[in-house]
């Protein structure tokens, strides 16, 4: 992120990545805000290797809806060590992974306007004087819970719905015990498809809510990122996916996924990339 003054009594934030691109699922945000000696270690490492930490809408939903001040003051403070090298996007609304079908179509009037959690880091450099700023960042989306949360729910729903219709869709078109590419496909429907449907998985598996989230983690930051940090079972899902593909003969990029067990391995992959 780089901020410069926009002649308006105002700034301007602009965001680019930079390798190495990392991602933190929600438990891995907070372990690393309440563990002193690992946020010291990410933070040392995020700065030598000049990469980006990828912080997306849903890391701060999810902290919305625990409604733990505390928490979300421990979380600010990890954020603003790691400017300048931080990025924030909406990857529901402002990328291609879920609404490519929707292309020019307005959202729900009570949506957030696109690259809304940019603009608001904007808001908050101007209150500090022109510099990055991530005072109550989380706490003031807590303060707003009861208006956010039924546009949180609706859109875990909506993802949900989505997905089984993706999955019903490819159970009835597709041999799952092999992946077999044709020349029409894109790399970002493969892994959506691979991610969702295992070969040994049932057209019947219901898909909740809760699944959802875990998905809108996984599947921008598996194909945008170089290392993420997820759940256990979204990790072997990752793995499997990425195997199933590269199988196949698509070459690819997908992140190397860590889980809880594997953050040392982590951190350690993180601090060879210093430059």
């Amino acid at each position: 992120m780089t901020i410069q003054p926009n002649g308006e009594a105002g700034v301007s934030i602009r965001q680019t990545f930079s390798n190495p691109l990392v991602y933190l699922d929600h438990w891995a945000v907070r372990l690393f805000s309440n563990d002193e000696a690992l946020a010291d270690r990410f933070i040392a490492a995020l700065h030598a290797a000049q990469g980006t930490w990828l912080f997306s809408h849903m890391n701060l939903s999810e902290f919305t809806a625990m409604r733990d001040i505390p928490t979300a003051r421990s979380v600010e403070t990890l954020l603003q060590r790691a400017f300048p090298y931080f990025y924030v996007l909406d990857t529901v609304s402002d990328t291609p992974y879920f609404r490519e079908d929707q292309a020019g179509r307005p959202g729900p009037p009570e949506a957030p306007d696109t690259h809304w959690m940019l603009r608001d880091l904007c808001d908050r450099a101007v209150i500090s004087g022109g510099t990055f700023n991530a005072h109550r960042f989380i706490s003031d989306a807590i303060d707003h819970a009861d208006e956010l949360m039924p546009i949180f729910e609706q859109m875990k729903r909506d993802i949900a719905n989505h997905i089984t219709a993706i999955r019903q869709a490819v159970f009835a078109n597709q041999d799952r015990r092999t992946l077999v590419p044709d020349r029409y496909m894109r790399l970002i429907d493969i892994f959506k498809e691979e991610l969702l449907v295992e070969p040994a998985g049932q057209a019947n598996q219901r898909f909740r809510d809760n699944d959802a989230v875990d998905f809108v983690h996984a599947l921008p930051a598996c194909q945008l990122c170089d290392m993420v940090l997820l759940d256990t079972a979204w990790c072997h899902k990752v793995a499997l996916a990425t195997l199933r593909i590269r199988e196949a003969g698509i070459e690819c990029k997908i992140a190397a996924c860590y889980s809880s067990n594997g953050v040392d391995d982590f951190l350690a992959a993180l601090e060879a990339e210093s430059r």
